[in-house]
């Protein structure tokens, strides 16, 4: 049974599921809980100090643009509209499931 759940994932299927663990991996290392107040005074994490003024700040946003970036390239690197049209709605469901 193992196998046949195995062969029945592609390699899209599999960057999804990488994706569902990234954000249990974000709790775990407690960027998104670990964010204190005084870092969202001032704009903090957007001054010359940023990463002493909003240390966990910046690390949330640069790994949500990581994040968005990879999003946006697994989508774009399909040719066609129909398999764009595909991932898309695979990064829904995923959405969907961490949210």
């Amino acid at each position: 049974a193992e196998q046949t759940i195995a062969q029945q994932l592609t390699l899209l299927d599999l960057q999804y599921f990488k994706a569902i663990e990234e954000v249990s991996v974000l709790f775990d290392a407690g960027l998104l809980t670990d964010s204190k107040p005084i870092e969202l005074l001032d704009l903090a994490w957007n001054k010359d100090e940023k990463k002493y003024r909003a240390p966990n700040v910046v690390r949330l946003i640069e790994n949500a643009n990581k994040t968005t970036m990879w999003v946006a390239s697994t989508i774009l690197a399909r040719t066609d509209v129909a398999n764009r049209a595909r991932a898309i709605s695979k990064w829904i469901s995923v959405a969907e499931v961490t949210t």
